[in-house]
């Protein structure tokens, strides 16, 4: 059995590429045969074959563009770096994650989805405003709306005592019943000034607290949680472990990362899962000015019954040598600017020099084995690679 992958430009090599990965019981055809489980070639495996497909096409014509060179050779490692480092993407990338899982010893087959929901509001007189979040909870709307998001922009709020006047906002966390239990992958709070760049002042912070008092309170305009009053003490904040202080053009970015093992258990839809809170301030901004709020959530759910014939369940099939690894590098980040999940420009230092220095084009594999190599080796090696791309 070979796969065949359309416009490869090279059947034999995909046929050669299979071979190698499954041995001589690939040779055939795909006719339906039973065929034992390790040799059936995945969705990765495919894709991963496509792109050497792609990197030794770039490498057979008589000039070797480099720049087609490079794309196949970045196309192949990102790739590779997606499907091996999913779960550390999804951590520190929580806006970009939508449908990712958490590795497990014992996959479940489960869904996904990602909720989004943006807020837009103004701190007081003076400039304060106070935002505490718990990711972890998702309720059914069959019963009385809840919310773990709580603002607290009351005239009061100076930063520096205690303040009880956090009130509840609904974000979407009360959907219709089709999942049982659910739980967190991976979350984030930023907040952004949208208003005026001619007066904009003031400071904008975040932290990450272990809090297990918070609970899920109404969403009825106006509700409070007396039990956030000391957050109304911004200096509770700066002596967090993760905290980070930015000028206010810059915001602020929160992010969630399990605290320990329970965190990956599911919970029931309706409770929330206590301990993981995000904390954000505004100290001395635009009275008035207009801030952003953004909250993404990923989370993974597994679905009511009644309704497994209408919504697509898979296991997560990600390994798990690099969980730890992927929650310690979201904890290096906890906090950070606003724009911290835009990606970094890659460093093409190599590639330019070698365009600028040698050209565009280099001559191909063949010609210079029969220029540098003798004679009769290099025309060996000539005729086995045009065998090889026939």
């Amino acid at each position: 059995m070979w796969y065949n992958y359309k416009n490869s430009g090279d059947q034999r090599f995909n046929q050669l590429a299979v071979s190698e990965k499954y041995g001589d019981a690939t040779q055939g055809t795909l006719d339906g045969r039973a065929l034992q489980e390790d040799q059936i070639v995945n969705n990765y495996d495919a894709r991963l074959m496509q792109y050497i497909v792609n990197l030794h096409n770039a490498l057979r014509d008589d000039k070797i563009s480099v720049s087609k060179f490079q794309s196949a050779m970045e196309a192949l490692r990102y790739y590779q770096d997606e499907y091996e480092l999913e779960y550390l993407n999804a951590l520190i990338h929580p806006e970009s994650a939508r449908g990712s899982k958490i590795p497990s010893q014992i996959p479940v087959p489960s869904t996904s989805f990602q909720l989004h929901n943006t807020v837009q509001f103004t701190p007081n007189s003076n400039g304060n405003a106070a935002i505490y979040f718990n990711p972890c909870y998702l309720n059914t709307n069959t019963g009385t709306a809840r919310t773990t998001l709580y603002l607290n922009q009351h005239s009061s709020l100076t930063g520096s005592a205690t303040n009880d006047n956090f009130n509840s906002l609904d974000i979407g966390l009360n959907i219709p019943g089709i999942y049982n239990s659910y739980r967190v992958v991976s979350a984030s709070l930023v907040i952004r000034y949208v208003g005026r760049l001619d007066i904009v002042q003031g400071m904008i912070g975040g932290a990450v607290f272990f809090d297990p008092n918070l609970h899920a309170g109404s969403t009825t305009a106006g509700t409070k949680d007396t039990t956030l009053a000391q957050y109304g003490d911004f200096n509770f904040a700066m002596d967090s472990f993760y905290t980070q202080e930015n000028y206010t053009l810059n915001g602020v970015r929160i992010l969630y990362f399990p605290l320990d093992n329970s965190y990956e258990e599911y919970t029931n839809l309706g409770t929330e899962q206590k301990g993981f809170g995000m904390f954000a301030y505004i100290l001395g901004g635009v009275p008035g000015g207009n801030y952003k709020l953004d909250i993404y959530v990923n989370y993974e759910c597994l679905p009511n019954p009644s309704f497994l014939n209408y919504m697509p369940v898979s296991s997560c099939t990600k390994g798990m040598g690099t969980k730890s690894q992927a929650i310690a590098a979201a904890q290096q980040t906890a906090v950070t600017d606003a724009d911290a999940d835009k990606p970094k420009k890659q460093n093409n230092g190599f590639w330019n020099w070698l365009k600028e220095n040698v050209g565009e084009f280099l001559p191909g594999i063949a010609k210079i084995a029969s220029t540098f190599l003798p004679g009769g080796a290099g025309k060996i090696l000539m005729g086995a690679t045009n065998a090889l791309v026939k």
